[in-house]
């Protein structure tokens, strides 16, 4: 079964075609790494595929219900902790400890009171996706999560979400550039 279909899609920006007649299936539980070079298409993929922006030709069907994405720069409230950024996106019964645990697990714990302004780069990609975990979607649409991130955290944390994504049936799409991560996290990777 199918989280997210795209049938003949076509996109344009003003004169650059994007997409051109383009067709991709997403399972259920499956996870799909992007990769191509730069202006091919990744992030206007995700964009397509979160209801963004809308395709000029063709058809895109989603069962998703929560849509959680971490786009390719951090948009984090910047008068908001970081604690406080995860509180934004969550429902009102979701515990201390949930929070908790997911700073702890993305190396976050000494950060929740801080504000953005005082973190690294980093620091900040891992607040993004401590957001769109605690989110909580069926769908995971993650632009570059790990490109400020040393060796040892990108493996770390995709570790993490590859254990994540399957225990919870999570469907994702990863767009990178590093190979290394696409294997990592991935059941298939598609090269635009």
């Amino acid at each position: 079964m199918s989280m997210l279909e795209f049938q003949n899609i076509s996109f344009s920006y003003e004169k650059k075609q994007i997409f051109d007649n383009f067709s991709f299936h997403l399972k259920k539980g499956e996870t799909v790494a992007l990769m191509g070079a730069s202006g091919c298409g990744k992030t206007t993929l995700l964009s397509l595929a979160a209801a963004l922006i809308k395709p000029t030709k063709g058809e895109i069907r989603s069962s998703a219900t929560r849509i959680s994405y971490v786009f390719q720069e951090p948009r984090l409230f910047p008068w908001l902790t970081v604690e406080e950024n995860l509180r934004a996106v969550i429902r009102e019964d979701t515990s201390d400890e949930k929070i908790a645990v997911i700073l702890n697990t993305l190396g976050l714990s000494d950060c929740a009171q801080l504000y953005p302004q005082e973190l690294s780069g980093g620091m900040k990609s891992r607040v993004s996706l401590a957001r769109a975990l605690i989110f909580d979607g069926d769908l995971f649409l993650l632009d570059e999560p790990f490109a400020a991130l040393d060796e040892e955290l990108r493996h770390s944390i995709g570790q993490f979400l590859k254990q994540h994504f399957h225990e919870k049936g999570v469907s994702a799409i990863l767009v990178t550039h590093q190979l290394n991560d696409a294997e990592r996290l991935a059941d298939r990777i598609l090269y635009l």
